[in-house]
């Protein structure tokens, strides 16, 4: 009954719109045929309008919930494959390290760039910086923060 909202939710703003489009029309046309006056044209007119924006809104919304579930189902299996990349990734390093000495040059967590203010990030496990710059890893201007924030 819950499964798949978003989609059920568009469909019955679709059927919200055909029946106030429809409904509209039939109540317009009674009035204009009874009444002979132009306000049966009018509820026409405004009936349709306004069964055109809450089909767009309703249906707005069951897109809107589509999306959320899908970017929540993408966010969960993003750690997965994070995970398989890391562990993959950790096992190249390693062959490297013992073979090259080379290390990885990191990117903060987003906790440790709101709680750094220079912009400067230590990277653990450093072979040598003079390394780093050496390979093309760190640029001058970082070469030189980090040695400036080290001593």
């Amino acid at each position: 009954m819950f499964e798949n909202i978003g989609r059920k939710i568009r469909i019955l703003a679709q059927v919200v719109f055909w029946v106030g489009v429809i409904g509209s029309c039939v109540a317009g046309l009674v009035v204009l045929v009874k009444m002979e006056s132009a306000i049966g044209l009018l509820i026409m007119l405004g009936g349709g309008a306004t069964a055109l924006i809450s089909g767009w809104l309703a249906y707005g919304f069951g897109e809107l919930i589509d999306k959320t579930t899908e970017i929540a189902q993408n966010a969960n299996t993003l750690p997965k494959i994070q995970t398989a990349v890391e562990r993959k990734s950790n096992n190249a390093v390693g062959d490297n390290n013992q073979s090259n000495n080379k290390s990885v040059k990191t990117v903060p967590s987003a906790t440790e760039q709101s709680n750094n203010k220079s912009g400067v990030y230590v990277v653990s496990q450093e072979p040598s910086l003079e390394k780093w710059l050496a390979e093309g890893i760190i640029s001058e201007e970082e070469y030189q923060k980090i040695k400036a924030a080290t001593k």
